[in-house]
Parts: C-alpha cells; sequence; structure tokens
C-alpha cells in the first residue's frame, strides 16, 4: 500500500487527551519538558532537519491511545518506543542518499556524552525541586503521601485503611485527599522544571 500515508492525519489532539497525557506523565512523575527535551536529542543524533516535527506526532500518538483506554505504566518506556516507530516511519519515506550515515557514526560518541551530562544535570535538578516542593507541604503531608504510597500490595491496602481510619474517613475520600496533595506537589515540580530548563539554555 505505497500511497498510504506515513502518518495518520485522522485524529487531532484536544485539550482533554492532552490533559490525560500530562496527568499519565505526572503520575509517573516524569517531566513532560525533560522528556521532549530528550526526544529532541533523540530526533536531532537521528539527522532530522525538524524534530518538533515528530516530536508532536510521538506525542499525539501516545494521547490517542491513552484517551483510548491504554494502560501505560511507564510513560518514558512508552512514549520512547513510538518515537523509535515514528523515526522508522520518517526514516522509509526519506531517501537513503539523503542520511549521511557517517557523519552520524562519528557524531555518537558526541551526542551520547552531551545526553549522559545532560541527564545528570536534569536529575539533579528534579531532586533539588523535589526538596523545595515537599517543604510547601506540611510535614504531616508529607508524612501522609509518603505513607500512602510507599508499602507494596497488600500492606499498601492495610497501610492506607489504617490512614484512612485514623483520620476519621472513608478510603474514597482518603484517596481524593492524596490525589489532590501529590497533584500540588506535581505543579510545584512542573514550575520549578520550567524555570530551571529557561535557566541552563
Amino acid at each position: 500500500m505505497a500511497d498510504q500515508p506515513v502518518y495518520k492525519k485522522d485524529w487531532i489532539l484536544t485539550g482533554p487527551a492532552l490533559e490525560k497525557l500530562l496527568h499519565c506523565l505526572g503520575a509517573a512523575g516524569v517531566d513532560y519538558l525533560g522528556l521532549r527535551r530528550r526526544l529532541e536529542k533523540f530526533f536531532e543524533y537521528n539527522r532530522v532537519p525538524d524534530p518538533d516535527e515528530l516530536i508532536d506526532i510521538t506525542f499525539d500518538r501516545a494521547a490517542r491511545r491513552i484517551e483510548e483506554g491504554e494502560e501505560v505504566l511507564k510513560p518514558v518506556s512508552y512514549i520512547t518506543t513510538i518515537a523509535r516507530f515514528v523515526l522508522k516511519e520518517y526514516w522509509n519515506r526519506t531517501p537513503t542518499d539523503s542520511i549521511d550515515e557517517e557523519d552520524r557514526l562519528a557524531d555518537r560518541t558526541i551526542d551520547r556524552r552531551a545526553l549522559e551530562e545532560e541527564e545528570k544535570l536534569k536529575q539533579e535538578a528534579r531532586f533539588e525541586c523535589l526538596a523545595g516542593c515537599a517543604q510547601e507541604l506540611t510535614p504531616v503531608e508529607r508524612q501522609r503521601l509518603i505513607d500512602y504510597y510507599y508499602e507494596e500490595k497488600r500492606a499498601k491496602i492495610d497501610k492506607r485503611k489504617e490512614i484512612a481510619e485514623l483520620l476519621g474517613i472513608t478510603r474514597g475520600n482518603l484517596s481524593v485527599r492524596m490525589f489532590r496533595t501529590r497533584e500540588r506537589l506535581f505543579k510545584c515540580m512542573v514550575r520549578c522544571m520550567g524555570e530551571n530548563l529557561v535557566e541552563t539554555k
């Protein structure tokens, strides 16, 4: 089917779909801007002249699948896998003689080191932001957030039941309360990381 378009154009990113994508990233503690920069480096490394186009396609596809109900537990791995498929499609529609393989291989070591250094700086900034944003919560809120998410499986269920009983509320109300606390922390992290990215440019 050679005449088929490489990229689907029958789906347009909507506000609700974008919100679901950002919520999925936020629930996993993923920085959207940081992930976008990572994809930008990935496409630049692979000699894509307009990385933004392929980044948008990648996020659009992820948002569409999440909106359709697909469960994504590891959004970074999920989205980078989509990016590889998008890149493969780009290569398939691009004449091979337009890609200078020798130059790409020569730049590999430099690009890898640059990515490692950038990731190190982002990791340090992320920890600094987390430490700062955690201070915007009360000591009780911080401890409850840790208790609520720290345990595994059955222990987590028991711990959440214990917290709800201590507060005199249902587990459903506790879930809503903890979600709002986590959202406050996440919004602070997004704001902090965005400011750090601007400062380091």
